[in-house]
């Protein structure tokens, strides 16, 4: 089979939605498909994918910076969600809200998510997305194989949700394309990228003419079912669940803990997004701290490094806390490799739709995983059945006695199922995705 992947993530190591477009990619090829990426390329990149296969066929897009969307983001900067559900501690003057909720209304204006994407690759740059850049590419990929024998894959994943209009005209133009529609994110509810009309339009174009539609999880697979605009059960005969995952034969390895380091080292690294409270954590810590031989330190690398900051000085945890801020994807690594634990930070309020990358990133390390934040019954149970991975509610009790009891047994071996484990191998994945189009496509082709 012939396939088009259709993305504006896919060159950058610092985007775990790049991740998973470069590992499909690559699988695919190896699985002896024919591959073409059309995904963005900023000017001068530093840091594209290295590993990216020669044979995948690479038709990288330039886009202009959105100056204006870059100035708003410079100005009005989110500051950081918790409990009230509008900043982490401290009081707000009105002036300070009003020059919030101001800039979040210019930002939605001109900074709209169906279209204009953040760009981590240059220092607070957005980018609008060409529509006909992509278009373009496209259908230069897809008309030369229709007249063969080779059956052709169009397979465009969202946010933006303009990658899905872009799959929609090139449906439109050739029928008999198969078109995958893939969802990484909520589409509804989602605090990060509300939906605006335009992203509701292409979202909707997607449900209804995509001949495949898959997401990073049954949560969102069947989010996506309940609001669609054609019928729970409808979308849910032409869905499928194609998780995140590992490339890596490192999670499937026993793992070994070494006691060299002076303290028990929590390493966090990544964006502290609406609803993840990395400050219980560290007031759970402080109060530790003072009352075992073995201490912990927490390490931070990400782009909310303000956050930890003001959390930091606010906590008094100088102490034991080191904020990196914004690194390289290889030095971010380099400290998940060296740490004892890795924090994973899921929402504290029930939601469903999500599966992050990171967690996949961290379970190619093979280290022991925290996880705070248990509504997601769905992770919870993947979680369970690999093993090695502490799910804990946001109860700043339950994760001091779960510090406790940690540091008492310290260092010990962790046991992981690998069978478990080897269900997120990409190789697998791709196996599975590779085996359901062809179902699909055989079904189509009977009039079944």
């Amino acid at each position: 089979m012939k396939w088009g992947i259709v993305s504006y993530y896919g060159l950058s190591r610092r985007d775990i939605a790049s991740r998973r477009i470069e590992l499909l990619c690559n699988l695919l090829n190896r699985l002896d498909q024919s591959v073409a990426l059309i995904t963005y390329s900023a000017k001068n990149i530093e840091d594209g994918f290295s590993s990216l296969d020669n044979e995948v066929r690479v038709l990288a897009i330039t886009h202009k910076h959105a100056l204006l969307a870059s100035k708003l983001r410079e100005h009005y900067s989110q500051k950081g969600i918790g409990k009230s559900g509008s900043c982490y501690k401290g009081a707000y003057t009105f002036q300070k809200v009003f020059k919030q909720t101001f800039g979040r209304f210019l930002k939605r204006i001109i900074v709209n998510p169906y279209n204009t994407s953040y760009d981590s690759t240059s220092e607070k740059k957005y980018v609008k997305i060409k529509e006909n850049s992509y278009i373009n590419c496209a259908q230069s990929c897809v008309s030369d194989d229709l007249s063969g024998n080779r059956a052709v894959i169009i397979f465009t994943s969202a946010g933006p949700a303009i990658m899905h209009r872009i799959g929609y005209e090139i449906k439109k133009k050739y029928p008999e394309v198969f078109w995958i529609a893939d969802y990484r994110d909520q589409i509804v509810g989602n605090p990060v990228a509300k939906a605006t009309p335009k992203m509701r339009k292409a979202n909707n174009l997607a449900i209804k003419n995509a001949d495949m539609i898959t997401a990073v999880s049954e949560g969102l697979v069947n989010d996506i079912a309940k609001y669609s605009p054609v019928g729970k059960e409808a979308v849910l005969a032409k869905s499928y669940t194609l998780y995140n995952g590992f490339a890596s034969k490192s999670a499937v390895k026993p793992y070994k803990p070494t006691a060299d380091n002076q303290r028990i080292r929590i390493a966090y690294t990544g964006v502290l997004y609406i609803m993840r409270r990395i400050d219980y954590l560290i007031r759970a810590i402080k109060e530790v701290n003072s009352s075992i031989a073995k201490s912990f330190e927490l390490l931070y690398c990400g782009a909310s490094s303000s956050i930890v900051d003001r959390i930091v000085a606010e906590e008094a945890a100088n102490s034991f806390v080191t904020n990196k801020g914004f690194v390289s994807k290889q030095e971010a690594e380099k400290e998940q490799d060296e740490a004892d634990i890795l924090l994973l930070l899921k929402s504290n309020e029930p939601e469903t739709g999500g599966m992050t990358g990171k967690f996949f990133e961290y379970l190619e390390r093979n280290k022991p995983i925290l996880v705070l934040g248990d509504s997601d019954s769905e992770f919870n149970e993947i979680a369970r059945k690999i093993g090695g991975i502490y799910v804990l509610p946001y109860d700043e009790e339950k994760i001091r006695e779960f510090l406790i009891d940690f540091a008492s047994k310290w260092p010990f071996e962790i046991e992981r199922n690998a069978e478990e484990v080897d269900k997120f191998n990409w190789s697998n994945l791709a196996k599975g995705l590779i085996e359901e189009v062809e179902r699909r496509l055989k079904k189509r082709q009977f009039g079944g």
